[in-house]
């Protein structure tokens, strides 16, 4: 959600009345020089799409992290949301020029929002979906055919499907699908109300427009869902409770992490520093068979002890239960040791990402994120950048 309010933020900031139209131009030339990665004059739809899905995958990675969320917004400054590019493009072009970024500031000083076509909607999900499709396969394609079918969407869905919305998608009556009708489908979804996030994280639904079902709350149509789930019956339930008691995921449990601020020179010079974190889970809530953590962390000193009161926290559902299904397969993970131990885990890249410090200033690389799910608890256990550890899972404690 941070993007989209980023992002409106930033347009918002361009067009208030008091602004003088010399400030709006400055920034609209601001915006151009940051989205033309490229260099060639022109801020274009493929550069707009890269950097604000590569300002959006690390700002999930970034959860809960202040620190790194805000070195995330301060690596992707003057950003502009995806579909905020399309419907700014009143020529379609898909070239964002300073003229169409001005009436856009307008538009929003009016008080009024940018209104995205349908043409535009078809423009941004055929790039959403082409850019998430294998890990959207890899969760909901359970046969494997490169299509998927009504009832495999029915199976791992974050939400109800909407009849209307695959029955339109469905062009050839198949009753499943391939990737261009599924980006029909999101298409659908949208013009209904309905906002879901869907990749290889999971899912979500809601977002401005969806009331009631269609944001996704429970309505009479899940009525039928949760009778089947209340017949999952006793003996399950007390199983997933003492599954739930000698999980490694408690109250109290405790692991410790260091990021790196400054690293030494190419030449040597300089010294490495390191910022420590203590994170503390709180409280854990069980609903149906989705469970919640919540955590608190504070800084900490190089033996693991709170320096300062909680400043910060997060939250997260487990990969267990009905969300198992977005535990990465076991042949997709490798194996990584840290100080903290041995882990398997997945390994996620992120352009783009800003290396710290003085030795790093102003430089940029792929971040490699390793992530084990400890009884189903997405635990960032490394991240490096060019081979270079920027943070490190130094203690685990249950």
């Amino acid at each position: 959600m941070w993007i989209r309010y980023c992002s409106a933020l930033l347009l918002l900031s361009c067009a208030f009345g008091w602004a003088r139209a010399d400030d709006a131009s400055d920034r609209a030339e601001r915006m151009i020089r940051a989205g033309d990665q490229d260099k060639n004059g022109k801020f274009e739809w493929k550069e707009a799409f890269e950097r604000w899905n590569n300002a959006r995958q690390s700002m999930q990675v970034a959860d809960g992290d202040e620190a790194l969320e805000e070195k995330v917004r301060a690596a992707f400054p003057e950003l502009i949301e995806a579909l905020d590019f399309l419907a700014a493009d009143t020529n379609d072009d898909l070239v964002l020029t300073r003229k169409e970024l001005l009436e856009s500031f307008k538009i929003e000083a009016a008080g009024k929002e940018l209104k995205a076509t349908r043409k535009d909607l078809e423009v941004f999900y055929a790039e959403v979906v082409n850019e998430s499709w294998p890990a959207i396969c890899k969760i909901v394609d359970t046969n494997a055919d490169g299509a998927l079918s009504r009832a495999e969407l029915d199976d791992n869905y974050p939400t109800k499907v909407n009849d209307d919305c695959f029955k339109a998608a469905d062009k050839n009556k198949s009753a499943s699908l391939d990737k261009t009708e599924y980006a029909a489908f999101k298409v659908e979804e949208h013009e209904r109300g309905l906002f879901v996030e869907f990749d290889e994280r999971g899912g979500s639904v809601g977002g401005a427009g969806g009331t009631g079902a269609q944001a996704g709350e429970d309505g009479p149509e899940k009525e039928k869902d949760k009778k089947a789930e209340a017949k999952k019956g006793d003996a399950e339930k007390k199983t997933e409770v003492k599954e739930r008691k000698s999980s490694r995921i408690k109250v109290g449990t405790t692991w410790l992490m260091r990021y790196r601020i400054e690293y030494k020179s190419d030449d040597g010079s300089g010294d490495d520093k390191w910022r420590y974190q203590l994170c503390t889970i709180t409280a854990i809530a069980t609903k149906s068979d989705e469970t919640t953590v919540d955590w608190k962390h504070a800084t900490a000193n190089e033996k693991g002890e709170a320096i300062d009161q909680p400043s910060g926290g997060g939250s997260r559902v487990l990969y267990t239960g009905k969300n198992a299904k977005y535990l990465p397969p076991s042949k997709d993970l490798v194996t990584v040791t840290v100080t903290a131990g041995t882990f398997d885990c997945e390994v996620r890249e992120i352009k783009d990402y800003p290396m710290p410090g003085k030795a790093g200033e102003g430089k940029k690389c792929v971040a490699k994120y390793y992530t084990a799910y400890v009884d189903g608890f997405p635990l960032i256990v490394k991240m490096e950048c060019e081979g270079v550890v920027m943070n490190e899972l130094l203690e685990f404690k249950e």
